[in-house]
């Protein structure tokens, strides 16, 4: 980093080691706390945006919500784009450090590519968005902690070696601060698709909540209010999202499982059972007869399942939810580690402001802890349900298409059986399958 700042990118007596009250370096400042939430961003807005790019959905009107995210996004450029000009006439009368207009460049990059975002997402229908909201606050977090820093460097005259350099970097950095503020306020709220007034009756509150509001379930609010005021009814219940609605769950799941549904009725249809014991008879493309054995029969059959199409269907849901425990696993390591430096710390004589930060921590490490843990629950008690809606679904047509003959083989019992039981189990095994490997974890 020496290249790029001309100064170190950390320096532990400044911080950590400080006994009177910490201060980043100006490296870390520009580097650390503004560049990882840009690379936050850019890592996972194109997953976002191409996700945004298929779906189809109804154009979000324009808002005074929407219009105002822009207008911040835009002033954050603004500045950006100022910085940098400022830089370059500084450069003619003076050496300037690389990253006095590096990070500038990578923030009017990064918001340009916000604007696109944002225009995308009203566009498409989507209300809101968890990677804008979590840049969002993270970018807040890292101007905060350079507004923090200037702070110490304004009352600090050992700090000041360039006076009007550090009104103007004082300015910008304040006026980042507050933009960054903002942005990160505008999008604890989400976008309106229709009118209050418009919104159906029974529509769930989850499918216009913003995404603070779906990582606290604060929509589920009203529900509970209404349940502690009184019993609640059939009619209190809200209508099902789109995505879990069974005509929506069979037709993503159909594109998967009918292929392999053809080729268990091909094999069906091609093999003739003989009276021999050893070998059953399969007439081939030509119309001779060639003689196939039955366990080799059984093990073509074996290879097709009904776990690929699920896999293909909800395979991508079902490992984010595992990375939800797997973070929720992984915390629960930290708060042990922190009590025990509050400990030690209680019998030194190290600054009180460490104290805070332990305490700090360990309240945020149970904070995150907890919002990964609920969503998971949540998350894989869904995925769990529309798994067995859609095998229920897939049973119940193959049973109203059973002949005679094979209604036969097949009570009314066991057939209510592999509907109920047996998807129940199915349902099971989903919600349990991740403590086989995270229980070692707690």
């Amino acid at each position: 980093m020496d290249h790029i700042c001309s100064t170190e990118f950390w320096n532990w007596n400044l911080t950590w080691g400080s006994t009177t009250t910490p201060i980043f370096t100006s490296c870390f400042t520009k580097i650390g706390l503004i560049w990882a939430p840009i690379a936050f961003f850019w890592i996972f807005a194109p997953a976002e945006i191409y996700y945004m790019i298929w779906k189809k959905g109804i154009k979000v009107p324009w808002s005074n919500l929407n219009i105002s995210k822009l207008v911040v996004v835009f002033l954050l450029m603004v500045v950006s784009l100022v910085e940098i000009i400022y830089q370059m006439v500084r450069f003619t009368k003076t050496d300037v450090r690389p990253v006095e207009y590096y990070t500038p460049f990578l923030i009017l990059v990064t918001m340009a590519a916000v604007v696109t975002m944002l225009i995308i997402q009203r566009r498409k229908g989507k209300i809101t968005s968890g990677v804008i909201f979590l840049f969002s606050f993270f970018f807040c977090l890292g101007t905060a902690g350079g507004y923090y820093t200037a702070l110490q460097k304004t009352f600090n005259e050992n700090f000041i070696y360039d006076k009007d350099y550090e009104t103007f970097q004082f300015s910008v950095i304040v006026l980042y601060f507050a933009l960054s503020f903002m942005l990160f306020i505008l999008n604890c709220f989400a976008d309106m698709r229709l009118k209050q007034s418009q919104i159906p009756m029974r529509q769930s509150p989850e499918e216009r909540a913003s995404f603070l509001s779906m990582l606290t379930f604060w929509w589920f609010n009203p529900m509970a209010v209404l349940g502690y005021k009184q019993p609640l009814t059939g009619d209190d219940m809200w209508e099902l999202k789109e995505e879990n609605k069974s005509e929506i769950l069979q037709a993503q799941f159909n594109k998967y499982w009918l292929p392999v549904a053809k080729k268990i009725n091909s094999h069906q249809n091609k093999v003739k059972v003989s009276y021999s014991r050893r070998y059953s008879e399969m007439p081939a493309d030509d119309c001779t007869k060639v003689t196939v054995s039955p366990d080799e029969y059984e093990k073509d059959i074996s290879k097709l399942s009904i776990f690929t199409p699920i896999v293909k269907t909800f395979g991508l849901e079902l490992f984010g939810i595992g990375l939800l425990k797997l973070g929720a696993s992984v915390i629960t390591f930290v708060n042990p580690i922190i009590l025990d430096e509050l400990i030690a710390f209680v019998g030194s004589s190290d600054p009180y402001w460490k104290g805070f930060i332990f305490a700090a921590g360990m309240f945020f490490a149970a904070l995150i802890e907890s919002f990964l843990s609920g969503q998971y629950e949540y998350r894989i008690y869904v995925i769990a349900t529309r798994i067995r809606s859609c095998i229920i679904s897939v049973v119940y047509k193959k049973a109203l298409v059973l002949s005679n003959s094979a209604r036969k083989n097949f009570t009314v019992g066991e057939v209510v059986n592999l509907m109920s039981v047996d998807t129940q189990r199915m349902m099971d095994y989903v919600q349990m399958v991740n403590l086989l490997w995270s229980a070692p974890c707690k």
